[in-house]
């Protein structure tokens, strides 16, 4: 999926498919999103919902969405399933749990949130507020697929790992890089390698 991020021109997710074989690359789907898309997290478990970040002018907003299939034209439409409430700094990003539950972790540039889903209802609740101590200017995340109570996180040129169960910071590194650092992912095949 990629999600486009136009500030005077409509807005789209594109649903690319790639065939290895014969190393084409197609448009599957094209769906409308009315707001500037600053990031897409699709469902692992689930190919129709998605989550997609936004700021409407006045709000910053994430909202989990059930895609539909392409009509004969190639395009799709989106369904709001729910919008996560209470977010007051700019949201960066949504984690997926690795596992196959209904949680979620909302990155925002001040707060690490995690969220339940109830999928029979569409409501999202926060079950986790504001860590302490998170560092300003948060900038993006990796849930841990070895623990699923860790989460590390950049801000800046530094590195820190979280406690989910306390929210808290369980180490950090100070000037990991010389450079500003943008992401941060963990190697699902080797523990302790990211």
């Amino acid at each position: 999926m990629i999600g486009t991020l136009c500030l005077r021109e409509a807005n789209e997710i594109h649903v690319i498919d790639y065939d290895a074989e014969s190393e084409a690359v197609k448009c599957v789907n094209l769906i409308p999103h009315q707001h500037e898309i600053w990031h897409l997290a699709p469902c692992p478990f689930d190919p129709v919902k998605l989550f997609t970040c936004y700021n409407t002018g006045s709000n910053y907003m994430s909202t989990l969405w059930e895609a539909s299939p392409a009509d004969s034209s190639g395009k799709g439409s989106l369904k709001e399933l729910t919008t996560l409430e209470g977010l007051k700094t700019p949201i960066r990003s949504m984690l997926w749990s690795p596992k196959d539950a209904p949680a979620v972790l909302s990155v925002e540039e001040e707060a690490l949130r995690t969220w339940s889903l109830d999928g029979s209802r569409a409501v999202a609740t926060a079950s986790s507020q504001q860590a302490e101590e998170l560092q300003h200017g948060l900038w993006a995340a990796a849930w841990d697929p070895h623990d699923l109570n860790a989460v590390a996180t950049v801000s800046g040129n530094s590195l820190a790992f979280w406690d989910l169960r306390t929210m808290q910071r369980s180490q950090s590194v100070e000037q990991a890089h010389s450079n500003a650092l943008r992401d941060v992912d963990f190697n699902p095949k080797h523990e302790n390698h990211l």
